[in-house]
């Protein structure tokens, strides 16, 4: 049998149809939508490229990636992303933004709560200490302030106003202004040789008789509707002059004030002390202090505590009265304090709680 030669050509087209198919598919397959095949690799001149692509087509992509710099107004940058990196550029930018954004944050709060708000807090808190009177401490005044020769009278502002270059008053001071609601121009003032009248104002406080250390009269404070504190009489030493055996103390007529806080420093009472018709719950607040006649405590309908007298020492008799709050036991304890200081007189109570009378 004769056997015909068979022809290899067609295999051999087949064989080269199939690389070429391979051929185009391994190109397609490089060049994958919106990438650039020439970006495959980084520039070997560039020392910022990265090594790979991500297949980023913006011009920043052969860099190291600093989100922060737009981001971040200190100038601080995050690390670049790893060329690895799976998290879209987007979500980086994203995440590295808030995370520069609350450090910075942080720094600033950190910097503003340390230096800053600090100083003008302690700033102002001086401040406040040394002016707005609520400690009781003396200002700073001019050595070479003047004396006022007699007697002078306040009806509003402007009196007060007029008063703010003198450091005392040899005569009386009368404080009667219905609308007054500030004394601070009197600031330096430190003595008054007569009486101090303050009666029928809107003075929420005292404040502005910070410096005021002697009334060489009588101190009456009455009918002052809006009063609520006596902190600013913090440097008030004496009342009365001491020679004479001559001084009244009276406080009448403050619904608002609860306690006596402000009279730590008052030391000499020439005569009586009359607290009558406030709002007082405690006499808390009173230092130690002789009272050259009688302490007379009525008719103060939320008095609930006199403990404060324990120093606060008459040479006669202290009478508790109509005071429909005060129970005997609490002034039975008071007379004991007042006994172990040296108190020699006695106490006389009537009509306060259940009928409360002597001791």
């Amino acid at each position: 049998m004769t056997r015909l030669p068979v022809s290899s050509s067609p295999r051999r087209l087949d064989l080269s149809l199939d690389a070429l198919v391979l051929t185009v598919g391994l190109g397609l397959f490089a060049a994958c939508p919106g990438e650039s095949p020439g970006d495959t690799t980084a520039t070997a001149g560039d020392p910022e490229s990265t090594s790979t692509s991500q297949g980023d087509p913006e011009p920043e992509s052969t860099g190291p990636t600093n989100t922060a710099s737009t981001a971040d107004p200190t100038g601080e940058s995050t690390a670049p992303l790893g060329p690895d990196s799976e998290t879209s550029s987007t979500s980086g930018s994203t995440t590295d933004e808030t995370s520069t954004t609350d450090e910075t944050s942080t720094t600033s709060e950190t910097t503003s709560g340390s230096s800053t708000s600090g100083s003008t807090t302690d700033e102002t808190g001086t401040t406040d200490e040394t002016t707005s009177g609520t400690t009781g401490q003396p200002i700073d005044c001019a050595p070479d302030l003047a004396v006022l020769q007699g007697s002078y009278s306040i009806e509003n502002q402007l009196d007060v106003e007029a008063l703010a270059a003198y450091k005392e008053i040899t005569g009386d001071l009368t404080i009667h202004a219905p609308g007054l609601a500030s004394l601070a121009d009197l600031q330096c003032l430190q003595r008054i040789g007569g009486d101090l009248d303050i009666r029928e104002t809107a003075l929420p406080n005292l404040d502005g008789l910070d410096s005021l250390a002697e009334v060489g009269g009588q101190l009456l404070i009455e009918y002052n509707y809006q009063l609520a504190d006596l902190h600013a009489l913090g440097n008030l030493t004496s009342i009365g002059a001491q020679a004479q055996q001559f001084g009244h103390f009276k406080l009448r007529g403050s619904p608002l004030l609860k306690d006596l806080t402000g009279l730590g420093a008052l030391s000499f009472i020439g005569w009586s002390v009359h607290i009558t018709g406030n709002g007082l719950e405690t006499l808390a607040g009173l230092g130690a202090t002789s009272v050259m006649g009688e302490v007379r405590v009525e008719h103060n309908d939320d008095l609930v505590d006199v403990l404060g007298v324990a120093e606060f020492i008459p040479t006669s008799t202290i009478y508790f009265l109509h005071n429909e709050k005060l129970w005997c036991g609490n002034a039975e304890m008071a007379l004991t304090l007042m006994k172990a200081n040296g108190f020699k007189g006695g106490m006389f109570l009537d009509d306060n709680l259940n009928g409360c009378g002597d001791l």
